[in-house]
């Protein structure tokens, strides 16, 4: 009898450790059968392996869903962190315009799945942006004020020597009306009146420094440093003029210019410029002043006011953010 109770126990105990085994076993397969899905969501919107547009300078966060949470680990990856930038959490900087990739990996156990999506960071949105023409313009011709229609002179025939001698066109008598005669020099091609043409209005070029012998004297003051500049004289200068003294914080663009919105129109004369030089003063639109610190190839339209004198220093002394920029006559 002791020796069956004894079999009896030794059958339960090994029927209790392959129990104890197989259900130990039965996570490890599920976890190894079944993959985990990863779906990535920008605004409510799915990216996944997709991409998506940030303005220069804004931020937006990733938020990550995974079919499985339990053990697992998210973190995100950017193989361009100079253009678009990316936090343990999921938040993205758009820092420079460009196309980057952002990779999330989700760690499960022993194994890794990824997804990914990518930034396209492209230029911020300015107020007046409606007005911003959506392709580069095509140049016109424009007609300077001394460009003159000159009468060229016309073919005469000519004339075979005779016996008769020949009277100059400046030795032709003419008779006043007290009957004298007396001569008059013959008009040349030279003395031709010039006809000037008008120049389209909305075409209008900006002055010459080099013609122009009147000029506005101010200064700009920005952290300290003072910073001789002049002004064309014009109507839109002229109303500038009558704000001074100024004192304005100026908003960052582009890594190149500082842009500040008035609160009135000014009378414009826009042209169409090709390079903008450090230093230059002008109007976009109606309304907003911009200083211009770095040099670079533009299409757009601009109503030129003027110019730093020595822009040497001026994009240390602006920095990369908002600047307080004192403006008065130094006349």
């Amino acid at each position: 009898m002791q020796y069956r109770s004894k079999i009896i126990s030794c059958l339960l105990v090994i029927c209790l450790l392959f129990s104890f085994l197989y259900i130990d076993r039965m996570p490890v397969s599920a976890a190894g059968s079944s993959k985990i899905k990863i779906r990535l969501t920008v605004d409510n919107r799915n990216v996944s392996g997709k991409t998506v547009s940030i303005r220069k300078g804004k931020k937006k966060k990733v938020r990550v869903t995974v079919s499985r949470k339990k053990n697992a680990g998210i973190s995100f990856r950017s193989n361009k962190r100079s253009v678009a930038a990316v936090s343990k959490t999921g938040k993205i900087t758009a820092k420079r315009i460009g196309t980057a990739k952002i990779t999330v990996t989700v760690k499960s156990r022993k194994k890794k799945y990824k997804g990914w999506l990518k930034v396209k960071v492209v230029a911020p949105k300015r107020k007046n942006d409606a007005s911003l023409p959506t392709k580069s313009p095509v140049p016109s011709p424009t007609v300077m004020p001394t460009d003159i229609w000159v009468t060229e002179p016309t073919s005469t025939p000519v004339i075979e020597p005779t016996d008769t001698p020949m009277i100059e066109p400046s030795d032709m008598p003419t008779e006043k009306p007290d009957g004298t005669q007396t001569t008059e020099p013959a008009t040349t091609p030279s003395e031709v009146p010039s006809v000037p043409t008008a120049s389209s209005p909305s075409e209008s070029p900006a002055p010459d420094a080099d013609t122009v012998s009147d000029m506005y004297q101010i200064t700009l003051r920005i952290n300290g440093k003072d910073f001789p500049a002049k002004l064309y004289q014009t109507e839109t200068t002229k109303s500038i003029m009558q704000k001074l003294p100024l004192s304005i914080t100026m908003s960052e663009l582009n890594g190149n210019e500082k842009y500040y919105y008035f609160s009135e129109n000014f009378p414009t004369q826009t042209e169409r410029v090709s390079t903008i030089h450090a230093g230059d003063l002008k109007l976009y639109g109606s309304s907003c002043l911009v200083l211009f610190y770095e040099s670079f190839s533009t299409s757009y339209s601009y109503t030129s006011l003027g110019y730093v004198e020595n822009p040497g220093g001026l994009a240390e002394v602006l920095g990369t953010g908002s600047v307080h920029v004192d403006v008065f006559s130094s006349e």
